[in-house]
């Protein structure tokens, strides 16, 4: 999915997804004003030319089981506490994006940052079911 792997700043990507998961909890905290905007953008999903959110995306990357089979040993037995997870799992898929060991879309620090939000929102023993 990493189109140009030649040079990919991974602490400044842990950096903005981190931050990103900052300004979600704290929408979340505040979503009965009047003025709430997600912080997930929209984008456009070059499979079909149809608007899709970032959430949805992420959606789609819960499913995937391989993606499963990689982060559950990186989080289980840990809180749900959604910083901490980003940052047990971001360094080690970023480092096995780049070496095309799974496939992820690390270009884009909005997807990651719902992928996390809402594995959370799940909850990391019903995500990690069955890879104990």
């Amino acid at each position: 999915m990493m189109k140009n792997t030649s040079y990919f700043d991974r602490d400044k990507f842990i950096h903005d997804v981190i931050e990103l998961l900052k300004i979600k909890h704290s929408e979340e905290l505040t979503q009965d004003d009047e003025d709430f905007e997600p912080v997930f953008a929209s984008g456009t999903d070059e499979r079909n030319s149809e608007e899709i959110t970032s959430e949805e995306k992420a959606r789609e990357l819960l499913k995937q089981q391989d993606i499963r089979q990689f982060i559950c040993p990186f989080i289980q037995g840990s809180t749900n506490d959604i910083f901490d997870l980003a940052k047990i799992c971001l360094s080690a898929l970023v480092t096995n994006v780049l070496l095309g060991k799974i496939a992820f879309p690390i270009e884009d620090k909005f997807i990651s940052a719902a992928f996390f939000s809402l594995m959370v929102k799940q909850g990391i023993a019903i995500y990690c079911k069955g890879f104990e």
